[in-house]
């Protein structure tokens, strides 16, 4: 008999913890359930303000006085490297996207675009003759 009496307190001790934890939790949410009930309110009347309308002259001049500020500030980096020939804006101007600001001495470019279409010339002519000597069967 002691044999079943451990198993048979193990398992009713098991289900009285179940139990209690079944109630326990059926318990919250019954009251977490009337809190939320009651957080509901419904608006019945917003205060406001009403006046007659008049009619009043507007002057669309202004006088202030002040400071202005840019709302953000950019550093400008060139693409290419040279001496500026003519600076198109001035300090503190407004400018738009696009805008030419400066422009630079482009003689170097220009010296190097010179040597990559001779170059290109070059090329073109070596392939016109190894096309005329291949048709000729002159090589292999």
């Amino acid at each position: 008999m002691k044999k079943y009496t451990t198993p048979i307190i193990a398992i009713s001790i098991t289900v009285a913890i179940a139990v209690w934890i079944f109630f326990t939790l059926k318990s919250n949410k019954e009251t977490i359930d009337e809190n939320a009930a009651l957080t509901e309110e419904v608006i019945k009347s917003i205060p406001v303000r009403a006046t007659k309308v008049e009619e009043i002259s507007f002057d669309n001049n202004l006088n202030l006085t002040g400071t202005f500020e840019a709302h953000r500030e950019l550093d400008i980096i060139a693409e290419g490297q040279g001496r500026i020939t003519s600076l198109s804006v001035r300090k503190g101007q407004q400018v738009s996207k696009n805008q030419i600001v400066a422009k630079i001495d482009d003689s170097a470019i220009q010296a190097q675009l010179s040597n990559v279409r001779a170059t290109l010339a070059k090329a073109k002519k070596d392939v016109e003759r190894y096309e005329r000597l291949t048709s000729k069967t002159l090589l292999f």
